[in-house]
């Protein structure tokens, strides 16, 4: 049975500030445009423009936390259990994640194909030569 510590209920903590801060950004932009319209009488266009902006703004805060937070996760997981869930390797050669098959999930590390065998008898026909 899982425990829960102080570093559980942190990251509980940081988890909701993610949202807080999408809806705070959103909001704030949508204010400062709603003002700025007052100000200089172009009704919904800065309201659009800045509504716009805390979107964009408050959208690229969140994945950038998101991605940092799973990133810990996924490290302080590493760390507690070395040896995977069912006592394998959590790690490929060269500290890479391995896949279920056992191979390296990587996509630059691929099996060598084998070598040309000097006929063309069962390969598949060369469509660029008609």
């Amino acid at each position: 049975m899982h425990v829960p510590n102080d570093s559980d209920a942190s990251e509980l903590w940081r988890l909701s500030g993610l949202g807080i801060e999408l809806t705070a950004s959103i909001a704030g932009m949508a204010l400062l445009g709603f003002l700025l319209d007052k100000w200089w009488g172009t009704l919904p266009w800065m309201l659009i423009a800045c509504l716009a902006m805390g979107f964009v703004g408050g959208g690229y805060n969140f994945i950038r936390q998101a991605v940092r937070l799973n990133k810990s996760s996924a490290d302080a997981y590493r760390r507690a259990h070395p040896t995977g869930p069912r006592g394998k390797q959590t790690e490929g050669p060269g500290g890479g994640p391995k896949s279920r098959n056992g191979k390296p999930d990587d996509w630059f590390e691929r099996e060598s194909v084998e070598p040309w065998d000097g006929d063309d008898v069962g390969d598949p026909p060369d469509h660029d030569k008609w």
